[in-house]
């Protein structure tokens, strides 16, 4: 402010003179024999270099390079200094208050004080008697309350950004009570309420609640609806199921389908009836009956098809079952329900539950399911516009009372 009244009062050229005196006395020596020659060769040698942010630790008040190579940066390049508090950059006569230090030719200044500050902010989650037993994905989708997309959720626990005690694991790990889930910042997605077209989703998976009690529901699911969200996708069946009953988070899928095929999908409506009838499963109490049509003529000497399966991702990230000598053990009980000319009409039961299980099993027959374009053979000519896949009927226990439900609306299932 006193420069500026000096200016006013004295004029522009008196003050000019008046600055040049105080660079010249003021200013290192070499800045002002050198600037040409040091200038020159370091714009000559930094102009191929484009940088948004260059970070500096200081001190470097006594080192004339790194200053003229600071200056090019900023002035030149138009990137952004940030410095790091080591002694401050320059010769300031207020670096004991660094929050308000400001440096010249800085953009921020950051001091370790506030960095482990920002270090020490951990998120975590610690799991109580309610949530015992549950896989880690289904607790972590209901805390977060459709906020973050599940496929993120999914990425960073294999990123091990996602944590239980400390150590990485796995998605269907089992949490126990006390177990400290640690979680990384992330970015808050747009709601699932103001996806296009929901109110027409949300009345099409209403209509095709085709069971329900105190403890589950069992949904007729079409095709080419997921059962949850992620991978792009806002929603999926559990999503919306969830809206339907007011976002009640302690609804979960008891299993899952492939997004192409349709039929009985079992959702619980509590952690006890969960844990229920995830038991039934262990026990293989719980019965499936899917229908497919597959290409050719199955051989009726094939009624069961038993090997080891393992699943990975393919170069799009997509997954796939093939079999594996390392793989988890699988088997399917097949029945021939009616030969066609070119295709047959199948009952498939599995007897355990692995991805893709049936789809991989009639592809490794020589008998793809029809529709199927991830497991196919380029010889059979039969085209569907679906996957000729459903899920016919589920028998499980509900109270412990044998419910047997069927899918009768099938979807377009027909060649």
């Amino acid at each position: 402010m006193r420069y500026l009244k000096l200016k006013n009062k004295v004029g522009d050229d008196v003050f000019t003179k008046f600055i040049k005196s105080i660079v010249l006395s003021k200013m290192p020596k070499e800045y002002v024999e050198y600037y040409k020659q040091y200038s020159e060769f370091y714009r000559n040698q930094l102009s191929d270099i484009k940088c948004d942010i260059v970070l500096v630790r200081s001190p470097v008040e006594n080192n004339t390079k790194i200053r003229y190579q600071l200056s090019i940066f900023h002035e030149d390049l138009r990137s952004k200094i940030f410095a790091f508090q080591e002694g401050g950059i320059g010769k300031f006569s207020h670096q004991t208050n660094y929050e308000k230090q400001q440096l010249i030719g800085c953009d921020k200044f950051f001091q370790w004080s506030n960095l482990k500050k920002q270090r020490q902010t951990i998120n975590f989650f610690l799991v109580n008697e309610g949530n015992n037993g549950r896989r880690l994905d289904n607790y972590l989708f209901s805390r977060f309350k459709k906020s973050i997309p599940k496929s993120k959720i999914y990425s960073s626990i294999r990123k091990k950004s996602i944590k239980v005690n400390g150590k990485r694991t796995k998605a269907d790990y089992k949490i126990k009570l006390g177990d400290k889930i640690t979680y990384p910042n992330f970015v808050i997605k747009h709601s699932v309420s103001n996806s296009a077209n929901l109110e027409q989703h949300k009345e099409l998976v209403k209509s095709a609640i085709i069971y329900e009690s105190d403890r589950f529901i069992v949904v007729n699911k079409p095709p080419n609806y997921a059962v949850h969200g992620g991978s792009g996708l806002n929603f999926g069946i559990i999503e919306i199921i969830r809206m339907l009953y007011k976002y009640s988070d302690d609804f979960n899928l008891a299993h899952r389908l492939d997004k192409s095929t349709s039929g009985c999908l079992i959702i619980a409506k509590k952690m006890s009836a969960l844990r229920n009838i995830h038991k039934q499963f262990r026990d293989r109490e719980v019965k499936k009956i899917y229908e497919c049509f597959v290409q050719g003529n199955w051989p009726k000497a094939i009624k069961n098809v038993e090997n080891k399966l393992s699943t990975s991702r393919d170069k799009q990230s997509s997954l796939k079952t093939t079999e594996n000598d390392q793989g988890k053990t699988s088997k399917t009980k097949f029945i021939i329900e009616k030969q066609h000319k070119n295709f047959t009409h199948m009952i498939a039961m599995p007897v355990t539950g692995r991805t893709h299980q049936i789809r991989a099993h009639c592809y490794q027959t020589g008998h793809p399911i029809v529709g199927d374009n991830k497991y196919r053979i380029k010889d059979f000519d039969v085209e569907a516009k679906r996957l000729m896949l459903h899920a016919k009927s589920i028998e499980f226990f509900d109270h412990d009372k044998k419910i047997k439900v069927e899918a009768k609306e099938r979807y377009g299932f027909k060649i």
